[in-house]
């Protein structure tokens, strides 16, 4: 660069000062004819050759009058030394200027929402000062750009975190950050344990995870074993966990919901989030629920937690009532139901459970013997013994109760009826009512007009007669007149 920056000079500039001596005879000179010529002085010295080049170019010199070869090439290189130097000065004074309009990537911003909420469309833009103009790059945890510009749709919770911006140009670069959190609504988890009967700080907990980590906890909601009868609510601890109260019964088995919100919305624009834990199972002995009987049979409904081991039905005697028994009148039938009914802290529901069918094959055995039911599982046995006399009695005042409760039910529904025509009769009544006032008023309106016209018409007859004797008198007066003029002409013909 230098060299080049000389050369220049040398070749450029012009000669300011360069002296030129008288032509004498004991001076000596070197003639530059032509640009050949020129060329052929590159023996002598290499800056000679430039400045002979130079002023032949120009034709401002034919010929330069110098001493001596030491003195022109002293001149020569104080002229060139003079012009690099003021070329470079003039070069460095340029250079400054043009860097005073080029600068590198500076007030570098990025701008996004630092809060937004999952499935929102979120723009991340990026701008920077700078000469030349900056290039740009966008990094987030998922997503990238390699544009001033990134649009994040349906964000999502992976896509917090820190977004960068980059902004590069030849005179440098620059980097700024910014976060963006994601907010969403909680994901929630609920573990717990069986227990057994009895049991004690039985607890279940409610995890969320969600964004705002603010979560307001509702009641939980005691769902019974059939997955969908609500039981009861239960005040959710500050935590939002749930201890059961007292010592645990069968009641407390069935689903337990917590549900909690952060205050954002879910993809469904529901606010409460819920999870259901499993089945919860608080074990204990066998159930009896209820029995009834059905021609010969006697059937018992019961539930056991755990499964049931052994059902044994004895007659109180002591024998035992046994399938296997060829010569018993009597056989048994155990089996799985869906519709055992139990009572859950006031709420009848249907859970699984069992049906133990005692059939009789005469009516003797089932009026004069008491009967013995045990029910075995891990945790106890339940014993049922029942008169099945008894059960008849029951069933028969039970089945005329029922046909009294038909009776009544009818004559109430009857009675319901005649009330309702009464009613509709009452309404006829009214609208009846209602018809024969107008139709009085209506009456008196006629009654008024005909009046009126009997009025007119006497009036006018009256006035017709009166009309008529003056129309008498008029003639009678008419034929009084006719005479008298009859008289005077019969006169005045007299006369004449």
């Amino acid at each position: 660069m230098w060299g080049w920056c000389v050369y220049s000079a040398c070749f450029f500039q012009s000669p300011v000062g360069f002296p030129r001596s008288p032509r004498t005879r004991k001076s000596k000179f070197i003639e530059v004819v032509s640009m050949r010529k020129c060329r052929t002085l590159v023996k002598c010295d290499y800056i000679l050759q430039l400045a002979g080049c130079y002023y032949q170019r120009s034709h401002a010199l034919k010929s330069i009058h110098i001493r001596d070869y030491s003195d022109l090439t002293r001149k020569i290189w104080a002229w060139c030394v003079y012009s690099a130097c003021s070329f470079l000065v003039s070069c460095w004074f340029s250079q400054a200027s043009t860097d005073k309009t080029r600068d590198g990537a500076r007030a570098t911003t990025i701008t996004a929402p630092s809060v937004v909420t999952e499935d929102d469309t979120v723009p991340v833009h990026c701008s920077s000062d700078g000469n030349p103009p900056p290039t740009f790059s966008i990094k987030g945890p998922k997503q990238t750009s390699s544009t001033n510009m990134l649009e994040i749709t349906n964000i999502d919770r992976s896509d917090a975190g820190d977004y960068s911006c980059t902004a590069i140009n030849s005179r440098g670069e620059e980097t700024k950050t910014t976060n963006i959190k994601v907010q969403y609504p909680p994901d929630v988890s609920v573990t717990y344990r069986n227990v057994t009967e009895n049991d004690t700080g039985v607890h279940f907990t409610c995890f969320p995870k969600g964004e705002p980590q603010i979560y307001i906890f509702s009641p939980w909601t005691h769902i019974g074993p059939d997955g969908h009868t609500v039981i009861r609510q239960l005040p959710a601890e500050s935590n939002g966990g749930l201890t059961l109260p007292g010592p645990v019964t069968y009641e407390d088995s069935g689903y337990y919901r917590c549900t909690v919100n952060n205050g954002v919305t879910g993809r469904s624009s529901q606010l409460d989030q819920t999870e259901q834990s499993g089945y919860f199972i608080v074990g204990g002995p066998p159930k009896i629920e209820h029995n009834e009987v059905e021609g010969l049979s006697l059937k018992v409904w019961f539930f056991a937690v755990p499964e049931y081991t052994s059902v044994q039905w004895y007659i109180v005697d002591g024998s035992t009532v046994s399938n296997t028994d060829p010569q018993s009148d009597i056989k048994v039938n155990t089996q799985t139901t869906d519709s055992v009914k139990r009572t859950f802290h006031n709420k009848t529901v249907l859970v699984p459970g069992y049906i133990t069918t005692l059939t009789f094959q005469n009516k003797s055995d089932a009026e004069f013997r008491k009967y013995r039911l045990i029910v075995d599982n891990i945790k106890g046995q339940v014993v049922f013994v029942k008169q099945i006399g008894e059960i008849y009695e029951r069933e028969q005042k039970a089945r005329d109760f029922m046909r009294a409760e038909m009776r009544y039910n009818k004559a109430v529904e009857d009675l319901k009826t005649k009330q309702l025509q009464i009613q509709d009769h009452q309404k006829k009544n009214q609208e009846m009512q209602i018809k024969l006032k107008d139709f009085d008023k209506l009456y008196d309106v006629i009654k008024n007009e005909r009046n009126k016209c009997v009025n007119l018409i006497q009036t006018s007859t009256q006035k017709s007669a009166e009309m008529k004797e003056k129309i008498k008198i008029l003639q009678n007066e008419i034929e009084i007149l006719r005479t008298s003029v009859m008289r005077k002409t019969d006169n005045c013909r007299n006369n004449d």
